[in-house]
């Protein structure tokens, strides 16, 4: 002890903004490429919830408290500022007209008709119970759009944006990342755009928010043009997939300019009334230091009790899907529309308990066996 009194013990300093962003980066790749993979093949509704809650929202709130940062505000998560969030949720919708859809219409005829149908995002809502449409579209406009941009936006960009690179640098490496993370060349420009629009509005406010609601809206839009679409007749389909590529080109500038003549309304809004996007002030907390595995402690609880709940009630459902990953049907399996729906019904019947699982298997062995030796026509 000194003259003076005790020495003051100090505070670890907090970790390298660099050394956040890389590590933050190759942690959550890791853990999405492997857990929720696992979580995915359970049942693809709390595959989509269990990946935003426990790997990009859980996982990366776990760094940012271990490297010494408020994991709350330090990432924008909080404070929620309503001007912003609704004008995000505006600008996230007309964007979707006005850029999303032409992008996307562009890609899907430079790229061959297999990668198109392979890289479909709308076929996670295909062939699924009412309640898993229901699991994976909430999941799809409320989950993704607060664990995506609470990491790659709060979390990522934010640390990259503090080291040399600067804002605009880590705007697009973030974008970049945040659209290859979805493994959809066809959909790559799509997203990067969005990825810019949404780390635009984290860096003018300072807040997840408003990116947040542009991405729930631009998912939203998705998701109903989707289930819009099944309800036309088949006749409809087909007579729309036989229209000449310019009528369908048309339909994409016509809605797209007058999308673009809401999108300059809103930025002339904007230019009016700065507020709407105004920058949060946010004061950190400081952070006690704790251990990596002290602060994971609550959130593996938490993941171990979901994955437990999932099995709980839904252990058929489980089998079923492990056991389709692991013989998936031929494509020609698809050209037989009985044997598909007969199937299919015998699927739902077996998840229910009404039928013996060891007959699913039988047919769909069946089925695989017959898709394979049929002769080409």
């Amino acid at each position: 002890m000194s003259e003076d009194g005790p020495a003051l013990t100090q505070s670890p300093p907090r970790a390298p903004d660099g050394r956040l962003a890389l590590a933050s980066l190759v942690l959550v790749f890791l853990a999405y490429l492997s857990v929720a993979s696992v979580a995915q093949l359970m049942n693809a509704g709390f595959g989509v919830w269990f990946s935003e809650a426990f790997i990009f929202l859980g996982l990366s709130w776990v760094l940012v408290a271990f490297s010494r940062r408020d994991p709350s505000r330090w990432t924008g998560f909080a404070p929620l500022n309503v001007a912003p969030t609704l004008f995000g949720f505006a600008l996230g919708a007309v964007n979707f007209f006005a850029v999303t859809i032409p992008l996307q219409f562009a890609a899907t005829h430079l790229f061959p008709e297999s990668w198109t149908e392979y890289f479909d995002s709308a076929r996670i809502f295909q062939d699924r119970s009412p309640f898993d449409l229901a699991l994976i579209l909430a999941g799809v406009t409320v989950a993704a759009p607060i664990g995506e941009e609470y990491f790659f936006r709060g979390v990522f960009q934010n640390a990259l944006a503090r080291t040399r690179l600067g804002p605009w640098k880590a705007m697009g490496v973030a974008a970049f990342v945040f659209s290859a993370f979805h493994f959809d060349p066809v959909g790559f420009a799509a997203r990067l755009e969005l990825g810019l629009l949404f780390g635009w509005l984290f860096w003018r406010t300072r807040s997840i928010w408003p990116g947040v609601m542009a991405h729930a809206a631009n998912n939203g839009i998705t998701s109903v043009l989707f289930f819009a679409s099944r309800q036309a007749k088949t006749e409809d389909v087909r007579a729309a997939a036989a229209a000449p590529a310019a009528e369908g080109a048309l339909q994409v500038v016509l809605l797209a300019v007058t999308a673009l003549i809401a999108l300059a309304a809103l930025l002339w809004a904007l230019q009016r009334r700065p507020s709407l996007l105004a920058p949060v002030a946010v004061e950190e907390r400081p952070v006690a230091p704790r251990g990596f595995f002290q602060l994971c402690a609550p959130w593996a609880a938490a993941a171990a009790i979901s994955v437990t709940l999932l099995l709980a009630f839904d252990w058929r459902g489980v089998r079923l899907n492990v056991y389709d990953a692991a013989h998936p049907l031929p494509a020609r399996a698809e050209e037989n529309r009985i044997e598909m729906q007969a199937l299919s019904e015998l699927r739902s019947k077996v998840r229910t308990g009404h039928a013996p699982f060891d007959e699913y298997k039988e047919r769909r062995r069946a089925l695989i066996e017959r898709s394979t030796k049929a002769p080409r026509p």
